[in-house]
């Protein structure tokens, strides 16, 4: 007949070829370390416009006053005193008038004492009491 049987060496060839193809990939990987499940990197989202803002002032530690946050972070003095509101409601940036016979002039500072998570996690900073329980 046209088809024979496969002989004993064309078994092992096929069987070579087979082992080579599976440990193809084992080649690849074992210069490398193993990903660890465990240690997976964190995806930075991206910040929104209250949190840029938030971040600004308070990696500055500078007082600023809304036309020159608006300069700065190029939004409208609008958009900088509507997320004001908020911030000042949650304690995370304090207001200060200063007024004299012909104008008042509104200052505003960052919280440095607020220790809320939330802000913690925007700005990327861990807690001084964790500091604390690490060093010992």
């Amino acid at each position: 007949t046209g088809t024979a049987a496969p002989s004993s060496s064309n078994k092992q060839l096929v069987t070579a070829k087979a082992s080579s193809s599976t440990s193809a990939p084992k080649e690849k990987n074992e210069g490398k370390p193993a990903p660890a499940s465990s240690a997976k990197k964190k995806k930075k989202k991206k910040l929104s416009f209250q949190d840029s803002l938030v971040k600004k002032m308070f990696m500055t530690c500078r007082p600023y006053t809304v036309k020159l946050l608006a300069d700065e972070l190029k939004a409208s003095t609008s958009a900088i005193e509507f997320c004001f509101l908020s911030l000042v409601d949650k304690g995370w940036v304090i207001k200060k008038e200063f007024s004299s016979k012909s104008r008042t002039k509104e200052l505003y500072w960052a919280n440095q004492e607020c220790q809320n998570k939330e802000l913690l996690d925007i700005l990327d900073l861990v807690p001084a009491q964790q500091i604390s329980k690490s060093k010992q």
